[in-house]
């Protein structure tokens, strides 16, 4: 299920999510083809659209941080929307420092990633503007936290 909601949101066959996820996350960084998925985004339109993901953060993210809660008996307060939006913008503008991303998330379960990010994608292709290159940039970003270890 989750490598092909990363497929159809990337616009890469499952197959090549496969081949990515059986890399190591230093393969993966220094893979050409990952290095293209984060290259070929449009980063003008994520920064001209980023207060409308925002918003759209702004309302996803409690009910994503309340089904963590009540899963993972999660106690902390979560992102907030105006930090995942800057996260995801400077870190993809910026991919050699790509590797700390996961880095700051190692004691977040994955389970925790893969339960929130398919309603994180949902939320973000529906915004009005810029959806499609919102929701291929979080899958981006999200591929090395499923990369091998």
């Amino acid at each position: 299920m989750l490598t092909q909601l990363l497929a159809e949101n990337i616009g890469v066959s499952q197959s090549d999510i496969q081949a990515l996820t059986r890399l190591s996350r230093a393969e993966l960084y220094e893979n050409p083809t990952y290095q293209n998925l984060v290259n070929d985004l449009d980063f003008d339109l994520l920064h001209e659209t980023l207060p409308i993901a925002r918003k759209v953060y702004e309302s996803t993210l409690p009910a994503v941080i309340e089904a963590i809660s009540d899963t993972y008996r999660y106690k902390g307060r979560g992102m907030t929307a105006f930090t995942l939006g800057n996260w995801l913008v400077g870190f993809l503008s910026q991919p050699d420092q790509l590797y700390q991303l996961v880095e700051y998330h190692n004691r977040v379960p994955l389970q925790v990633i893969e339960e929130g990010l398919p309603m994180i994608l949902k939320s973000l292709g529906e915004m009005e503007a810029g959806g499609t290159e919102w929701t291929k940039a979080m899958a981006v970003l999200s591929l090395p936290f499923f990369a091998a270890k």
